[in-house]
């Protein structure tokens, strides 16, 4: 459907949401740079949403290019799904594609995190993994002047509002059993879980992760998705003039928290830093 080749392969696990499904598919295309797509049923009959070679919705200096068979689609008929990119060195996306027809850029090579200040962008995209209410989750990989090998991997979660931030990340210290911090050292999402039966976040917006330490421990873990505002300073939910009265103070007098990019050093470019965090969320 909607090309005039063939399918000669299909990916060993479709995604289904509702009574619709979802699947990667190759086709017998001369072209390499065309020889696979995503169709679904969610309209009515089979038919094709996106294929390599088309132009990357969102990303017109670029074109879609292999399809991950990793895909992940909610009751709704949204379909989220992770693919290269063509004639760009940002190559890598992670895309939604609404039942209504709009599609969603969530996240790219080269992006930032909306609760990681300072340096740090994205430098490569695992498959994500869709609910009900628009939530997603996916692993990437991260770059940047402040970002060593003990930090460069993150669980990245994508909100309603389509904000995209860390939800754990290597070198982040957590308290698992009370006994004290642990820090870090790796993650594991299951993006196939969804296909076996099980969900690996549930329409309340749980996830659930392995995580490694560097104390040699490890377990599984869940978290309830939520945006926490790196402006939020005096902690109370909300950004507004007293976070912004807060850091001020902390800056200028080079207190905890003043350090806002995570540079090791505190000067304009925290301020600046912090600025744009806090004009960004502050309500």
């Amino acid at each position: 459907p909607g090309t005039t080749a063939r399918f000669t392969a299909f990916s060993s696990r479709p995604a289904a949401g509702g009574l619709a499904t979802a699947f990667r598919a190759t086709l017998d295309s001369a072209d390499p740079a065309t020889d696979s797509g995503l169709w679904t049923d969610r309209s009515g009959g089979v038919g094709l949403l996106v294929r390599e070679g088309d132009v990357a919705p969102g990303a017109a200096d670029a074109y879609l290019g292999e399809i991950s068979p990793h895909v992940s689609m909610n009751a709704a008929g949204d379909i989220a799904f992770r693919c290269a990119l063509t004639n760009t060195t940002d190559n890598t996306a992670v895309y939604l594609a609404r039942a209504d027809g709009w599609f969603l850029l969530i996240a790219r090579e080269g992006d930032t995190i909306d609760n990681q200040p300072g340096e740090v962008t994205i430098s490569g995209l695992g498959d994500p993994v869709l609910n009900s209410t628009g939530q997603m989750v996916f692993a990437a990989h991260l770059a940047g002047s402040q970002v060593t090998p003990e930090t460069n991997d993150a669980l990245l979660a994508r909100d309603a509002e389509g904000r995209v931030y860390s939800v754990v990340r290597e070198g982040g210290e957590i308290d698992p059993d009370g006994n004290g911090p642990r820090t870090v050292k790796g993650i594991a999402l299951d993006t196939s879980a969804h296909q076996r039966g099980r969900d690996t976040l549930d329409d309340n917006g749980s996830v659930g992760f392995a995580l490694s330490f560097t104390d040699g421990t490890f377990g599984v873990f869940t978290a309830t998705l939520g945006y926490t505002s790196p402006a939020d300073i005096n902690g109370d939910g909300v950004v507004n003039t007293q976070d912004f009265i807060a850091f001020l103070d902390l800056w200028a007098n080079s207190g905890d928290g003043a350090d806002f990019n995570n540079d090791g050093t505190i000067n304009t470019q925290d301020f600046i830093a912090f600025l744009a965090a806090w004009s960004r969320d502050r309500t």
